[in-house]
């Protein structure tokens, strides 16, 4: 056995309680404690260590890392082993408190002390405990290090059965720190649906699902998203559980809403805020990646507006963000909803507010290192500030963050993000090069079909049409404008239909065609019955003011 010394100290670490040392003593039945302090003190008159009291008692520290390294170095291999594991008995036998609230510590000794199978559930424990803090980085150093180890344990069900623990907790990190459509993703969540399958039914298939779902839609793999989504709904049905019935109306709500289904999509996220209880379901957040209400919502908030309901769509987003102050302790849900919330207030064409937003979601975007988030929100900041005043700045901050966001592997709204791009080229007078990143948006929605923003792409390749002055222009942006509609109407998104009518009317209005231009109109702004203060609903009563005139100036 061992003589247990400060060397003992130099395994525990840089710093070490004289309580815990003293502790290790006592695992070994060998040490005098009188002499353990006479040698404490030795070193720390030697300026070898630093010694601090408080409530707590004494804590000593090494002068320098190199002497702990020294102290550590000069331990036989088998004399290492044999004081880590009376370390970690020490902890487990003196310290519960310390290891619930630090578990990666007593892994760390298992794992020194060559003690696998003990060191395994611990990294787990850390990982978890990580992943609840929103601490990512460290979530994902533990988990891949009790994942490491438990390769070294005996094959079957109870090793696959941990994996898919390890697996389950190591998604929602890297999906926060990698991004969702990040490789690791993917790898993390097959191998999960193996062990799966390995172990027969198990409930932990949805959160796979779910993790697979994330990586598709974020691919802007849709249909394949679509499908994982459904899959969930009738797993939440054939078991009457309420909470898979909500996760899986959220991702098909959401996966609706990309393909441009609106009225589907607004049914499906609708049916989460009414199965959502907090007090049963918070904990979403943590297993999943992101909180299912909060999301619903924001998701929602964008439907209600395409389908024409401005006012509503504005209440709900700012009953969200009323929600999502109070989600301090889960900072993706809350930097995710900030995001969506901006998508709605460049819909509303609102830059201080969107500014606003996405700044905020920066903020907490850097400072949790959410590499799908961060970008996004960028985006917004650079749109903001193109529209007051700074272009050339403002243009080059959307450029970086689209960059920025590709570079994860995400492909979703990238027609919406190519378009908010032209936006801004129409208004610099860029019109060959807004009309070139067009291109790229039609592309774009016919790989993936992403269709919710379609309509608009079209109609802005009319306006920018125009903008080039050829003696065919007239004519080719009344085809896009009527493409626009088509979509539109098909859709059902109304908002993206008055855009279209006010811009064709402007064209038939433009060339004399005032009666078809207001016979066109006035039965779509007429179906509005709130928002009528809005901007774009002012400008088309405006618009069907000019148009009555001509046509009765009496």
């Amino acid at each position: 056995m061992p003589r247990v010394s400060p060397s003992s100290g130099a395994a525990i670490g840089r710093q070490f309680s004289y309580e815990l040392l003293a502790a290790v003593s006592k695992t070994t039945a060998s040490v005098d404690t009188r002499a353990l302090r006479r040698h404490l003190a030795r070193l720390v008159d030697a300026g070898l260590l630093f010694v601090e009291h408080d409530a707590r008692g004494e804590t000593y520290t090494f002068k320098h890392a190199l002497i702990q390294d020294a102290a550590y170095g000069s331990l036989l291999r088998t004399t290492r082993l044999q004081y880590h594991r009376h370390i970690a008995q020490a902890l487990t036998g003196h310290f519960p408190a310390t290891v619930e609230t630090a578990p990666e510590l007593l892994a760390h000794h298992y794992t020194q002390a060559s003690m696998m199978a003990e060191a395994v559930p611990c990294w787990l424990r850390a990982g978890q405990r990580a992943l609840r803090a929103s601490a990512n980085p460290e979530a994902i150093a533990h988990l891949t290090t009790g994942l490491d180890l438990l390769a070294d344990l005996p094959v079957g069900p109870e090793r696959a059965g941990v994996e898919l623990q390890f697996r389950l907790t190591l998604g929602p990190a890297y999906m926060a720190i990698r991004g969702y459509a990040a490789p690791e993703v993917e790898a993390c969540y097959q191998r999960a649906r193996e062990l799966c399958r390995e172990l027969g039914d198990t409930p932990q298939l949805v959160p796979v699902l779910h993790g697979l779902w994330s990586y598709h839609i974020v691919r802007a793999q849709h249909t394949s998203a679509l499908a994982l989504g459904e899959q969930v709904l009738q797993l939440g049905a054939a078991t009457n559980d309420d909470g898979l019935l909500l996760q899986g109306n959220m991702e098909v709500g959401w996966s609706h809403f990309f393909l441009g289904e609106l009225e589907q999509a607004r049914e499906h996220l609708e049916r989460v805020l009414a199965l959502y209880d907090h007090e049963r379901h918070s904990s979403h957040a943590f297993i999943y990646g992101d909180n299912p209400a909060t999301s619903a919502r924001s998701a929602l908030a964008s439907v209600l507006w395409l389908r024409g309901y401005p006012d509503q769509a504005l209440r709900c987003s700012e009953e969200n963000l009323a929600i999502l102050r109070s989600l301090v302790q889960h900072p993706y849900s809350v930097a995710f909803g900030f995001t969506v919330a901006a998508f709605l207030r460049q819909y509303l064409d609102d830059p201080p507010t969107a500014r606003a937003l996405a700044e905020e979601a920066v903020v907490i975007s850097e400072a949790h290192g959410l590499a799908f988030i961060g970008p996004m929100a960028s985006m917004f900041e650079g749109w903001a500030r193109t529209r007051e005043g700074e272009l050339d700045e403002g243009m080059a901050q959307m450029r970086r963050g689209l960059a920025a966001q590709l570079a994860t592997g995400a492909e979703l709204a990238r027609p919406y993000w190519l378009w908010l791009l032209a936006e801004v080229c129409q208004r610099t007078g860029a019109a060959r090069e807004g009309l070139a990143l067009l291109d790229d948006a039609d592309a774009a929605v016919e790989h993936t079909h992403d269709r919710y923003w379609e309509a608009e792409i079209h109609r802005l390749r009319g306006r920018l049409l125009l903008a080039t002055a050829g003696p065919i222009a007239p004519a080719s942006a009344e085809a896009c404008y009527r493409r626009a509609l088509e979509v539109a109407r098909r859709q059902g998104a109304r908002s993206l239909e008055l855009r279209a009518a006010v811009s064709l009317s402007r064209l038939w209005q433009a060339a004399d065609r005032h009666d078809e231009a207001r016979e066109l109109l006035a039965p779509i702004y007429e179906w509005f019955t709130e928002g009528l203060d809005h901007p774009e609903l002012r400008e088309a009563a405006a618009l069907l003011d000019e148009l009555s005139f001509r046509l009765n100036p009496t």
